[in-house]
């Protein structure tokens, strides 16, 4: 086992680049013997760690590395090494917790110190570094043999935040001078929003102590000297690698335009002192607006108030004064004016200067959103009145530039990241296009029903007139039962081709699925807001949300032994999603019994009179197990074993497979057999062990997808083992298409939770597949409760007389072994 670990190493001059330096720490014991007590360390000549990697396994290392995340960065990586203070006891480094190991040395009253050892590994450039740090996921590696240790998880959310401030373009160009003289620019990166303060001091307080235990470190030992000097190199190395110089332009020669192309190449700039005197006090006049934000204890807000009944024609947008670590502390402008002190107190906090701070900062603001120069115009403005299109402007325009300038914007709580949450969609109702008395056994996933469209604000109906007459008041924010709404010109010209074209029509079950799951867009153009379902379909899609329970069934008296409550559960569970033909999968843990609830849901079956039999593949190791539980636990079922030599061969196959209830067979027959088992009228499939398809492109992945039945059903304990791909694998067995293409579940899903561990995107994922898996852990208090007492069974082996004369040799061996030995190698 190796844990990988990494950290920053910063230039020794201004004038060269820092590189990132990975290195990795083996589980394994010294290969070198110590003789006696090992010789006392010095401080000034630090030893080689006695437990790093070889190069060799370490470059094994990054390249699975690149291999499972896209990443090339290997041919730029170079052998090097540093010096670590880490923790140190009996004269060994301690053993990373990451590795999980007993290093088994005995408790000691001799104290931890921290003591220099060299440390030999591999340096990456910063650009390279951000590649393959941000692309880590939420599982980190899939390689058995490698952990990721603390400091590099660390490194690996740094390298996400200086993603976001790349994308969101928040750095600025500047120059440095180094010691000798020359004059070098750089690109730096910006805090001028508050949510990047506040991630830039949460990975400043979380950063682990050892990524500061680097000695060769030229830069203040503190954590945002640090965070700030990695920030600042991998920003910089990105821009230039990521960025051709023919992007950059001048708008007229001279320094401006040497200096934009220096920024590209990295080379110094070549100028005299009075134009780089002028070229520094520009730049600083330029940053100092940022640079006050981030220093200021606080700032002017603003907060954007809807109409009311007394003045329905006009939105206020009121002045504050806003505590910078504090947000929720405002103090209006009013009492700002009332202030006769240079100093203003309130809430037992001291604001300096408050007046002449307002003031300009509305001087500043006014020049972002014009609309508030007129409040200027009296001698203590408290707010601007704004009409709906300006209002609209301000939340479209004003408020992303408000927030980059450091200022801060309270606005209503409808609106929200950038657009209303109540917007001008479509409901979609649907019916079974039959319902007679036993409809619900007609239905399957690619069963048609009927459809209806219908313009909604939200989840609200609107009727034809009530539209007529938002278009009418030609407003981009309207004002409907209660709520505001926001009302784009492409929305009403979809909804106009919608009410101007056919509103009804047909679809499969499928399609009604992923549109009530949000996982399609209807066909006008118009997010679907609602969903309503009538006759049979209410009782799905109802059950399926979760807004009503499943009805348990009884035990089939046909079961031999008695399920218990959760299994009753599990049963009644396959039983509700087998009759709708929806695939279902029963990721009980081991030993929860999931073979029984099968069991239980065949007898089921056969009592309501199905005759068709059920395919059963699983691993060749469990083959008798399950011939053997069926034969225990349900006795009535005909079982026929489909797997060696001596199995049958094409008709004979066919003719003697529809006598049984299951027929049962293995994953590398479902591909070798393929033929023979599409030939034969399953009523479903069940996969057990279902993570055997977790890689769809293998062949018998491939051929199990292809066996046609009225339902499919996967068991499996670990539907997650590395990566969602997995569970895009079993879902798409189990309900094809549901899920989309692959290459759009790894762009919707995949990368955001796994690569950005994004939560909104997990949850939205969660609620998706709830519906078809049911996971139940042996600790969940519902199961504690249904599961017996544990019993402990002794079985004593007895030793024959030379057993038990080798033994007592390898222990006399191991004992003395342990008495000459101290330390780590203990």
């Amino acid at each position: 086992m190796i844990a990988l670990h990494g950290t920053w190493k910063p230039s020794e001059t201004i004038d060269e680049w820092g590189d990132f330096f990975i290195w990795g720490e083996s589980s394994t014991a010294s290969t070198i013997k110590r003789r006696g007590r090992p010789p006392k360390l010095s401080a000034s000549k630090p030893r080689p760690h006695p437990f790093q990697a070889a190069h060799e396994d370490l470059k094994m290392v990054i390249e699975i590395l690149e291999i499972i995340n896209g990443s090339i960065i290997s041919t730029n990586m170079s052998m090097d090494e540093v010096f670590l203070s880490l923790p140190t006891l009996s004269r060994s480094p301690q053993v990373s917790p990451d590795l999980l190991i007993d290093n088994g040395v005995e408790e000691t009253e001799e104290p931890v110190g921290l003591i220099p050892w060299k440390i030999e590994g591999l340096s990456i450039p910063p650009e390279d570094a951000i590649s393959l740090l941000s692309s880590l996921s939420g599982a980190w590696i899939e390689h058995d043999s490698t952990v990721i240790g603390t400091d590099l998880k660390f490194w690996s959310n740094v390298s996400k935040f200086a993603l976001e401030l790349l994308s969101k373009q928040h750095f600025v160009p500047g120059i440095v001078v180094s010691d000798n003289g020359m004059v070098l620019p750089r690109w730096q990166y910006i805090l001028n929003d508050e949510d990047d303060r506040m991630h830039f001091s949460m990975l400043t307080s979380s950063m682990p102590p050892v990524c500061r235990a680097l000695l060769q470190n030229m830069i203040p030992n503190v954590q945002e000297a640090f965070l700030s000097d990695f920030l600042n190199s991998a920003i910089n190395g990105c821009i230039r690698n990521w960025m051709s110089i023919s992007e950059i332009k001048s708008k007229k020669p001279g320094i401006s335009e040497v200096w934009l192309q220096s920024l590209t190449t990295g080379e110094p700039l070549q100028v005299n002192k009075s134009i780089l005197k002028n070229l520094s006090k520009g730049l600083q006049s330029w940053e100092a607006p940022i640079h006050e934000i981030e220093k200021s204890g606080f700032r002017t807000s603003f907060r954007l108030e809807p109409p009311n009944e007394e003045d329905p024609d006009y939105w206020n947008l009121r002045y504050f004064l806003q505590a910078s670590d504090d947000p929720s502390l405002l103090v209006p402008a009013e009492k700002v004016w009332k202030e006769s002190k240079d100093t203003l107190h309130f809430l037992n906090r001291k604001f300096d200067q408050p007046q002449e701070k307002l003031l300009a900062d509305l001087g500043k603001a006014s020049r972002l959103y014009p609309q508030i120069e007129d409040s200027l115009h009296s001698p203590r403005p408290t707010s601007a009145q704004l009409n709906t299109q300006q209002a609209y402007t301000f939340l479209k325009e004003a408020v992303p530039l408000f927030s980059e300038s450091g200022f801060g914007v309270l606005i209503p709580p409808w609106w929200k990241k950038g657009e209303s949450s109540s917007k001008l969609g479509v409901t979609l109702n649907v019916k079974p296009k039959d319902d007679p008395k036993n409809s619900k056994k007609l239905f399957g996933f690619n069963s048609i029903i009927q459809y209806d469209w219908q313009i909604a604000i939200g989840n609200e109906p609107v009727s034809e007139e009530e539209f007529e007459n938002l278009v009418n008041l030609k407003e981009p924010l309207v004002r409907i039962r209660g709520e505001w709404v926001e009302v784009k010109n492409e929305d009403i010209a979809a909804a106009i081709k919608f009410f101007k074209s056919g509103k009804s029509g047909e679809m499969k079950l499928d399609e009604a699925l992923r549109l009530s799951a949000g996982l399609e867009e209807s066909e006008l153009g118009l997010p679907v807001g609602g969903f309503n379902a009538t006759g049979v379909l209410s009782e799905l899609f109802e059950r399926l949300s979760g807004k009503t329970g499943i009805d348990e069934l009884t035990q089939p008296p046909d079961f031999v032994g008695e399920l218990r409550p959760y299994q009753i559960r599990g049963f009644s569970w396959l039983m509700f999603l087998r009759q709708y033909g929806l695939g279902a999968c029963l990721a009980d843990d081991m030993g929860l019994g999931k073979t029984i609830q099968l069991l239980a849901l065949l007898i089921k079956e056969k009592e309501e009179g199905v005759e068709k039999p059920t395919l059963l593949i699983c691993p060749t190791s469990v083959v008798g197990n399950w011939y053997r539980e069926a034969q225990k636990f349900a006795p009535s079922l005909k079982v026929m074993v489909h797997h060696g030599t001596a199995r049958l061969k094409k008709n004979n196959f066919h003719f003697e497979a529809v006598k049984f209830d299951m027929v049962i067979s293995t994953y590398a027959l479902a591909y070798r057999d393929e033929d023979m088992f599409k030939e034969v009228d399953w009523s479903g499939v069940v996969l057990d062990e279902a993570q055997n398809i977790k890689n769809r492109f293998t062949k018998q992945s491939q051929a199990v997808r292809k066996i046609e039945s009225d339902y499919r059903i996967a068991l499996t304990g670990t539907p997650v083992e590395n990566r969602l791909s997995e569970l895009w694998s079993i879902m798409d067995f189990l309900n094809p298409g549901y899920l989309g293409s692959a290459e759009g579940f790894r762009r919707g899903f995949a990368l955001p939770i796994e690569r950005y561990n994004n939560k909104e995107a997990g949850m939205r994922l969660r609620s998706i597949v709830s519906p078809f898996i049911l996971r139940r852990l042996k600790t969940d208090p519902t199961i504690i409760t249904d599961l017996p007492d544990k019993i402990e069974t002794k079985v004593y082996c007895n030793l024959t007389k030379e057993q038990a004369t080798l033994y007592e040799a390898v222990v006399k061996d191991v004992l003395m072994r342990i008495e000459s030995s101290e330390g780590i190698e203990r």
